[in-house]
């Protein structure tokens, strides 16, 4: 397992944010997957180990690094993830080439299908797109899911959309597909339920649909900031609970 390296030596934090967004890192048990740096920015895509079952939570952990070689000082930006493509998007936006925090060829689970591959080249390709409102992850014994619940800024109807991601561990692929609803209750609502089809996304083709699967217990409603519902392999899971 790898130390995340964030080439903050001889440095100094900027600014209170900064500080905090270290003391979150800090209790967390990082490999870094990707990163990418230069002379005056980091940027990294982590996996955080200590999300495990017992206290489900998003799993990827990203970082970006801006140092300020004039003054030694550094600001840096955190966030959790319960996707890679999320995770790719939120580090573009800072600075980050997306062809530099590419996961291809990597040891990570791996799309299971085209249709997954498109859903995650939409998220990457646009900027500003999407509102975060939820995120949610669950692991369980026969199940490893994964959502993000978003607003987007680019729909013309029924704007709040479901990303939803549903992973196979033994086959360590994935799936993800995009819903669309009215309003966040109504989503909430359906992924409580899950008694229907996940509805289609209206301005273009339906890819394959999300079947209706086993109800839900209650959804959680703390919306942490986002992960990989299957873990990467070589990342050895904490010994108590069951790692993604």
């Amino acid at each position: 397992m790898s130390t995340p390296d964030l080439r903050t030596a001889g440095y100094t934090p900027a600014d209170p944010a900064t500080e905090q967004a270290l003391a979150s890192l800090a209790v967390a048990d990082l490999s870094t997957l990707i990163d990418h740096h230069t002379d005056t920015t980091s940027y990294l895509l982590m996996y955080d180990t200590t999300a495990t079952w017992y206290d489900p939570k998003p799993q990827v952990r990203t970082v970006a690094v801006h140092r300020d070689p004039r003054h030694r000082t550094f600001a840096l930006d955190a966030a959790s993830h319960t996707g890679i493509a999320f995770a790719q998007r939120w580090l573009a936006d800072r600075g980050a080439p997306l062809d530099a925090i590419s996961v291809a060829g990597s040891s990570l689970a791996r799309p299971a299908d085209a249709a997954t591959e498109q859903v995650e080249d939409k998220i990457r390709a646009e900027s500003g797109r999407y509102d975060l409102v939820q995120v949610f992850h669950e692991d369980l014994d026969d199940t490893c899911d994964a959502w993000t619940l978003v607003r987007d800024r680019a729909a013309a109807q029924v704007p709040v959309r479901v990303f939803l991601q549903q992973g196979d561990l033994d086959e360590r692929t994935y799936t993800l597909r995009e819903g669309a609803f009215p309003d966040t209750a109504t989503a909430l609502a359906w992924l409580a339920s899950r008694t229907g089809p996940l509805p289609p996304v209206p301005e273009q083709p339906p890819v394959q649909r999300v079947s209706a699967a086993r109800a839900r217990s209650a959804h959680r409603s703390d919306g942490s900031g986002t992960a990989q519902s299957v873990p990467p392999s070589g990342v050895q899971p904490p010994k108590r609970g069951r790692s993604l």
